[in-house]
C-alpha cells in the first residue's frame, strides 16, 4: 500500500501543477442521451472488487483501493440500500493516503461523455477535494488521468451531483476513476459517501440564440447570454453550462475585438455586426448575427488599453519556437510595459500551430501545415483588450510534432506502452534535441515494481504516403534506467524504426518496412538514425518508432525530432578530421560529410564503415582513429546512406610522439555542418571511449515482421 501511496502521491502533485479546479456542478437538466455505462452504478450488488494488480481490469465491477468500500442497509445511500464510503480521516490511516475506486468501461472514440456522481460527507473531520476522470491502462502509466477534473469547495452533508464533461479521443476503453487524498488525523473520523454513478453519451446542438448586453463599455468584457437547445429537448443557457462554448466574430476589429474564448470587448466608437457559433462537446450550430453601435458615452473617463500591435519576428518552424513581439498602447498613447501575469495567448489551432508564455515572450512552434489564428489578451487595472495574427507552417516533413513541443498535449500521437513514459519539458530540464520539449521513456522505474526490464515502447502516427522512397529519421539519446533496485549498469533497448500499410478496415497489414538498431546508436549523446521506405502503393501507412527491453539492461532513452520526407540521394561524401598533430596514442573523430544536389551537407555517423590501409599505423573504434604508431596511410569510408552506397578516401598521418589531446570542435570549426553529435556529446564520448577502449557491437538489420 506504500507503493501505492507514493505513486498516488506523485500524480497527485502533478495534477495540481496541469488540471484547474472545477465547483460542484448544479443540476441544469439531462444533458445525456442513451444507457448509464457503468456496472453496478448504485452499488446495489453489494461488494466490489479488492485492488490486486493495476494491470487487472475491471470491467463488470468497481475495484475499491486503499480505505473505501461498500455500505449496505446503513441508511447512507442516495437511492436503494448501498452506497461507496471513503475515509480521509481516521484513527491508522496515514497523511496522504489515496482512497480510490475505478471501473474500465468500453467508449465510442472521439465522442463526448459525462461522468457524473453523488457525494456527500460524513463525521466531523475536515473535507479535501475529490479528483476523478479517466485513465489508459494499456499504453503509459495506469495510475496517470488522462484526462481529470477537480471537485473543490465545502461538500455538504447533503448529497449533491458532481459532474464533468470528458472526451474519449481515440480510445475504445477507458478506466473511470475516483480519488482522494487523506489528511492528517486530529481525533475526528470523517470522509465521504458516495452514490449513483453515471456514465452516458452527451447530447448534440441543435440551435442556439445569443444575447448581448445593451450596457457595453470600451475596454470591458461585455456579458452576454448564449441559449441552446439539444437534441434531447433540453434548453440550456451558458450560464447554467460552462460546456457551452461561443465563438464570436467581428465585422470591424477596430470597433469590437474578440478571442477564442468567447469574449467580447469594445475598443472604439462605432458599429460592427457580431456573428456567434455556439458549440457543445463536438456539435456546433450558427447562433446568427447582431449589429452593435459604440457611441461616446461607452468611453472609460481614465486610461484604458487602446491596441494590442504584433509581429512574428521569425520564421515557423518544428524544432524550434518563434517569438512573436507584441507592444500594448494604452488610451494616452504611451505603452504598457509587460507583465506575464496580465497576459494570455492562445492558438485557434493548436493541431497547427502551438502558442505558450515563456515568461512575457509570446511563442509558436509549428505542428503540422497550415495556418492558424493567435490571440493575445491582455487584462490592466480593469480593463481588457485582444490581438491577433496570422501565423502559418510549411514544411515537407510529414510528421506532426515531430518534436514533441506540444508538452500538454500529445494528441497528434499514439503511444503504446507498458513502462514509463512522457514529455520532457525543456523549461524544466534542458534534455531535447532541439526546442524546448522530447519525449522519454524507460524500464524498469523507480515507482512501480510492475514494470518489467522486457518492456515494449511503441511510438506512432498515421500518415498518408503516396507511391516513392522516403526517408524516416529520428534522434536518439540513450540513458541508464533506474528501477527500484537502482539505476542498472549499462544501456538497452532495441529500437525498431519503420512504416505498416493500413488495411482499408484500419487493421494492420503485413507490408511492414523497418530498420533495427542496437545499443550503440543513441549512446553518448543525440544520434540520428534513419530508414528508407519504398512505398509501392498509395495510402494510410503507421509510421512507428518501436524500443524493446533488454532483460539484463532494460530501456532508456529520449527520442526527439522525427522526420519523414519524399526521399532526396547525396550526390557525394568526404571525410575530414580537426586534428592537425594527431599522434601515436591519441583520439580523434573522423567526420563524415554527405553533400546534396542544392550544395547543402550532412554530418552522417549511421552505417558508417572506416577502413585504414594499413592498421599498424592507426585503427578505429566507433568513428573514432587512435594512433599506433607514426607513419602514414589511406583511409577508405564507406557510407549507406538510404540504401545507397557512397565510399571516399583520404590519407591521415600519424605524428611521433605524444601530444595534447585535442579540443572538442565549436560549431564554427566547419561551415556548413550540422553534426548528429553535438561538441559537448562528441567529447562526452571521447572520455568513454578511453576509459572502456574499444567497444565491438554487432549491428542487426531489418526484417518484415511487426511484433506483438
Amino acid at each position: 500500500m506504500k507503493k501505492i501511496a507514493l505513486v498516488l502521491l506523485t500524480i497527485f502533485l502533478l495534477s495540481t501543477l496541469l488540471h484547474s479546479p472545477t465547483s460542484i456542478k448544479a443540476d441544469s437538466g439531462d444533458i445525456t442521451v442513451g444507457d448509464n455505462l457503468f456496472s453496478n452504478a448504485s452499488f446495489e450488488n453489494g461488494s466490489v472488487e479488492l485492488f490486486s494488480n493495476v494491470y487487472k481490469e475491471s470491467f463488470n465491477n468497481w475495484t475499491q483501493v486503499s480505505w473505501c468500500n461498500v455500505d449496505s442497509g446503513l441508511g447512507f445511500a442516495r437511492t436503494g440500500n448501498s452506497n461507496i464510503y471513503m475515509t480521509l480521516s481516521y484513527s491508522g490511516l496515514g497523511l496522504q493516503e489515496y482512497p480510490t475506486i475505478y471501473q474500465d468501461v468500453y467508449v465510442e472514440p472521439e465522442t463526448y461523455y459525462e461522468f457524473s456522481f453523488y457525494v456527500k460527507k460524513w463525521g466531523e473531520s475536515d473535507t479535501n477535494n475529490i479528483w476523478f476522470g479517466y485513465r489508459d491502462i494499456y499504453n503509459g502509466d495506469p495510475w496517470a488521468q488522462v484526462e481529470e477534473k477537480i471537485a473543490s469547495g465545502i461538500i455538504s452533508e447533503d448529497y449533491q451531483k458532481v459532474s464533468g464533461i470528458f472526451y474519449s479521443r481515440n480510445y475504445e476503453k477507458l478506466r473511470f476513476a475516483v480519488f482522494t487524498s487523506s489528511i492528517e488525523y486530529n481525533g475526528e473520523d470523517g470522509g465521504f459517501h458516495l452514490d449513483d454513478f453515471s456514465l452516458k453519451k452527451v447530447a448534440q446542438i441543435e440551435s442556439a440564440t445569443f444575447d448581448v448586453d445593451e450596457n457595453m463599455m470600451i475596454g470591458k468584457t461585455t456579458p452576454y447570454t448564449v441559449t441552446a437547445t439539444l437534441s434531447n429537448g433540453v434548453t440550456i443557457t451558458n450560464k447554467e453550462c460552462s460546456d457551452i462554448k461561443t465563438q464570436f466574430t467581428s465585422s470591424d476589429e477596430s470597433v469590437i475585438v474578440t478571442d477564442l474564448e468567447g469574449s467580447l470587448i469594445p475598443i472604439n466608437t462605432g458599429s460592427a455586426s457580431i456573428s456567434a457559433k455556439v458549440s457543445f462537446n463536438g456539435s456546433i450550430v450558427d447562433a446568427g448575427t447582431k449589429e452593435i453601435t459604440i457611441d461616446e458615452s461607452a468611453k472609460p473617463s481614465d486610461l484604458y488599453i487602446k491596441n494590442i500591435s504584433l509581429m512574428l519576428t521569425e520564421k515557423v518552424s518544428f524544432t524550434q519556437f518563434a517569438e512573436i513581439d507584441y507592444s500594448i498602447f494604452l488610451s494616452d498613447g504611451t505603452m504598457l510595459e509587460k507583465n506575464s501575469e496580465e497576459i494570455s495567448i492562445a492558438s485557434s489551432d493548436s493541431s497547427i500551430i502551438y502558442a505558450q508564455l515563456n515568461g512575457v515572450k509570446a511563442q509558436v512552434i509549428g505542428v503540422s501545415n497550415g495556418t492558424s489564428d493567435i490571440y493575445i489578451t491582455v487584462n490592466h487595472s480593469g480593463y481588457s483588450c485582444i490581438g491577433s495574427i496570422s501565423v502559418s507552417m510549411s514544411s515537407d516533413n510529414l510528421i506532426k510534432d515531430p518534436s514533441f513541443e506540444c508538452v500538454e498535449d500529445n494528441s497528434q500521437w499514439t503511444i503504446e506502452s507498458n513502462c514509463g513514459t512522457g514529455i520532457d519539458s525543456g523549461l524544466l530540464n534542458g534534455l531535447s534535441h532541439t526546442g524546448y520539449a522530447n519525449f522519454w521513456m524507460m524500464a524498469p522505474i523507480y515507482w512501480n515494481a510492475d514494470v518489467k526490464n522486457t518492456s515494449t515502447v511503441i511510438i506512432s502516427q498515421n500518415v498518408y504516403l503516396t507511391e516513392g522512397d522516403y526517408d524516416l529519421s529520428a534522434y536518439i539519446n540513450r540513458f541508464f534506467a533506474t528501477g527500484i533496485d537502482g539505476t542498472l549498469p549499462s544501456v538497452g533497448g532495441i529500437v525498431k524504426l519503420g512504416a505498416i500499410k493500413i488495411n482499408t478496415n484500419g487493421s494492420l497489414s503485413s507490408d511492414n518496412q523497418f530498420n533495427e538498431f542496437d545499443i550503440s546508436y543513441g549512446w553518448g549523446g543525440f544520434q540520428k538514425i534513419s530508414t528508407l521506405l519504398r512505398i509501392t502503393e498509395d495510402g494510410m501507412y503507421r509510421v512507428y518508432y518501436r524500443v524493446d527491453g533488454d532483460e539484463e539492461m532494460g530501456l532508456g532513452m529520449q527520442l526527439d525530432d522525427m522526420y519523414l520526407y519524399k526521399a532526396v540521394y547525396p550526390v557525394s561524401i568526404s571525410a575530414y578530421i580537426l586534428d592537425d598533430n594527431f599522434g601515436v596514442d591519441d583520439l580523434t573523430y573522423l567526420y563524415v560529410e554527405a553533400t546534396y544536389q542544392d550544395g547543402s551537407t550532412e554530418l552522417i555517423s549511421t552505417d558508417v564503415r572506416i577502413i585504414p590501409d594499413n592498421y599498424h599505423v592507426l585503427y578505429v573504434s566507433n568513428g573514432f582513429l587512435i594512433g599506433r604508431e607514426p607513419g602514414t596511410t589511406k583511409v577508405k569510408v564507406i557510407a549507406n546512406i538510404l540504401s545507397r552506397k557512397y565510399e571516399t578516401e583520404l590519407e591521415i598521418k600519424v605524428a611521433g610522439g605524444r601530444v595534447e589531446p585535442q579540443t572538442p570542435p565549436s560549431e564554427n570549426d566547419k561551415t556548413g555542418c550540422n553534426s548528429a553529435f553535438s561538441s559537448n556529446s562528441v567529447f562526452t564520448l571521447s572520455i568513454v571511449l578511453i576509459g572502456f577502449m574499444i567497444l565491438t557491437i554487432k549491428k542487426r538489420r531489418g526484417g518484415i515482421k511487426y511484433e506483438n
